[in-house]
């Protein structure tokens, strides 16, 4: 069966969102499947994203206009370039995004799939709460996604908010090739040491967790911080010090520089507020931590409580506060390097069932089989 992925992501860049659609390739690739990645470069672009994995986008030509018209048209064009598929699945897109790709689907008579990795806070979108960016989101999630009547889900939240309006929905969290992921045994070298990848924004609480450190290790002795993505500016303009504290900003690294650097750690630290984002979502870096064998210190929200057992696979805050954390991080501290690795080896295994996208082959097997059908 052909199946088409459109995205609002690049797929020359590495991204959460380029990730998270290779994954689902990948997964429909187990059954035979011929699965293309259409992006939004703006350029044209034809890469290989994985063995038999094309990921295409296409320059298009016109006026520029309205933003919201001229992503619609922009996206009207690319597709035209395609010849239609079996399915077409959408990752991502904002409602007109969404808007134009069902009606193209609905004009060739192709069943279209939502991919649904997200509901955003209100405040965190640009032009906040009350902007009319915000108003088009909660708009495109009671109405707009819905209709598509088929869902990938990447959260329980989410499955269960779509199965009440109907839909056919399957859930499946951020995957990627786990058995292919190297697992790094970590010496000790008398420190703690925590790494955290990515751009915090509105959704990681990172200044609770510099502020927990410094309530375990106020004397900088035990534990070593190393944040990776924002640079000493971010953090400050987000009300983060850096100075004194064990902590190394590293800025923007390449993505191997990152896995790197997280493979290296003792733990992947992780605090999130108790809202419905956080239970719609998935946070990408708990797999790509597991799948190394890095456990993860968090609070649970999403699904996590499936996957990071309190002293198992990892360490688990009652609340996302500065002092859960460091209550948990004084746990972390006790441990012999003996238990260090033994958490490592039990994260690693948790990650091969949890988070490969061989796990989930079967369901988005049936998914497409049954838009087709229907």
């Amino acid at each position: 069966m052909k199946i088409v992925i459109v995205g609002q992501m690049s797929v020359v860049r590495p991204s959460a969102g380029l990730q998270r659609v290779i994954g689902i390739a990948r997964s429909l690739g187990v059954h035979g499947h011929d699965v293309t990645i259409l992006g939004h470069d703006g350029q044209s672009a034809d890469v290989e994203l994985a063995a038999g994995l094309r990921g295409l986008s296409f320059a298009v030509d016109g006026r520029r206009g309205l933003v919201g018209r001229l992503s619609a048209d922009r996206l009207s064009r690319r597709l035209a370039r395609l010849s239609p598929p079996d399915v077409v699945i959408s990752y991502g897109g904002d409602a007109m995004h969404t808007a134009v790709l069902r009606r193209w689907a609905r004009q060739h008579r192709v069943p279209a799939i939502l991919d649904s990795v997200e509901w955003y806070d209100r405040s965190h979108i640009p032009g906040g709460s009350v902007g009319p960016r915000a108003l088009a989101n909660e708009r495109a999630m009671r109405q707009t996604y819905p209709r598509y009547g088929r869902v990938i889900a990447i959260s329980s939240f989410l499955a269960r908010y779509y199965a009440s309006r109907g839909c056919d929905v399957i859930r499946v969290p951020p995957t990627l090739d786990v058995a292919a992921t190297q697992f790094v045994e970590r010496p000790g070298d008398g420190r703690l040491k925590l790494a955290y990848a990515g751009m915090p924004g509105k959704k990681d609480l990172l200044a609770e967790i510099v502020a927990g450190l410094r309530l375990v290790d106020p004397h900088h002795e035990l534990i070593r911080l190393q944040i990776i993505g924002p640079d000493e500016r971010t953090l400050a303009s987000a009300g983060i010090s850096t100075q004194g504290t064990g902590i190394q900003v590293l800025g923007h690294v390449s993505r191997q520089d990152a896995i790197d650097c997280v493979a290296n750690a003792d733990f992947v630290p992780l605090l999130r507020s108790d809202q419905r984002y956080a239970h719609a979502g998935f946070p990408t870096k708990v797999a790509e931590a597991m799948a190394v064998g890095t456990p993860v210190i968090c609070n649970l929200t999403s699904d996590l409580g499936e996957v990071v057992a309190d002293g198992r696979t990892g360490f688990v805050c009652g609340q996302p506060t500065a002092q859960a954390f460091a209550d948990a991080l004084a746990e972390a501290l006790a441990l012999s390097q003996e238990c260090r690795a033994g958490m490592r080896a039990a994260a690693r295994h948790r990650a091969e069932e949890y988070f490969d996208f061989r796990t989930y082959a079967d369901a988005l097997n049936g998914l497409v089989r049954r838009a087709v059908e229907e």
